[in-house]
């Protein structure tokens, strides 16, 4: 039994070592990656389509909050309930809140601003103003790959409801690095948001890891625009940068895979499993058939 728990063991875990490799060990990649929102850097100034939140945001006191939940998970899909219980939750903020709400909701309160659009990086830098004001408390998210780099970006803390996709992987890196608070999606999360919005604005911490996170991301040689151009006409004058490829590109599939391993690691597991199923009475009557037959060879042996 000892022997059969060691081999299911060992089967177990290079089963998972396997997955690791198959799934989650990167394949060499065939591109280079410039890290950076802001290729093209335009930021929307405000025109007269959005001189009311000029003007809001101009006359912020307490700062503002900007929640929205993307472009594909919209706020009024949300369902009644958790709609009213999200409004009744930012009625008890001083600060002025920006809800992007693509539907139409009666009796809002005053300190709620509900817009079907919203110029989301000129909300982070509020170029709105003449001279911007950085009046933006936190940034309330689904946590999707652009919306966490805007944020990163502006250097904007934030709290994450992830729904779906990389938004979960995002947030727990938005929690890891100490910039964001990770909420978890609900009918009832208002009151979890509320406990978030007034441990964030308690907290100074987040906000300077933001802006320290923010720092690292500026600290480049040349901007993202520059190092694109240089790369695509380093590419041409070079046919194609094979100087820049990696080996493992011209590897079989099944060795960048590393099936020949999983195939060698299985195969010796599976012969020791058999080995350790044989039946102890199989050896034994195995062995006393060799040792009769020794014991007939040797009397023929003296007869002769």
């Amino acid at each position: 039994m000892l022997h059969k728990s060691i081999a299911l063991a060992l089967l177990f875990l290079t089963l998972c070592e396997a997955f690791r490799i198959l799934v989650v060990f990167p394949m060499a990649s065939k591109s280079h990656s410039i890290l950076g929102h802001g290729v093209v850097n335009h930021l929307l100034q405000a025109g007269h389509e959005f001189q009311d939140l000029q003007k809001l945001m101009g006359n912020a006191k307490h700062g503002v909050i900007y929640f929205s939940m993307g472009s594909n998970l919209k706020s009024v899909d949300m369902s009644t309930a958790m709609r009213e219980s999200l409004l009744q939750m930012f009625a008890k903020l001083k600060q002025t809140v920006i809800w992007k709400f693509e539907g139409e909701f009666d009796n809002v309160p005053s300190n709620i601003h509900l817009v079907k659009w919203a110029p989301q990086q000129s909300i982070f830098c509020n170029t709105f103003q003449p001279i911007p004001i950085p009046n933006l408390k936190f940034f309330i998210t689904h946590g999707g790959q652009l919306s966490t780099t805007e944020a990163i970006h502006y250097g904007v803390p934030v709290i994450g409801i992830p729904v779906l996709g990389d938004q979960y992987v995002n947030m727990k890196a938005v929690v890891r690095k100490g910039f964001g608070i990770k909420i978890r999606l609900a009918e009832d999360m208002a009151k979890d948001i509320y406990v978030a919005i007034r441990e964030m604005l308690a907290n100074p911490s987040y906000k300077q890891k933001a802006k320290e996170m923010s720092q690292i991301y500026h600290d480049r040689p040349v901007p993202p625009g520059k190092e694109v151009v240089y790369w695509v006409e380093h590419v041409v004058r070079t046919r194609g940068a094979p100087h820049l490829r990696s080996p493992a590109l011209l590897l079989p599939w099944y060795q960048k895979m590393y099936l020949d391993l999983v195939v060698l690691i299985t195969s010796i597991l599976a012969l020791f499993i058999l080995r350790s199923c044989i039946p102890k009475n199989f050896k034994q009557t195995t062995l006393k058939k060799k040792e009769k037959k020794k014991l007939s060879y040797l009397i023929l042996y003296i007869h002769l």
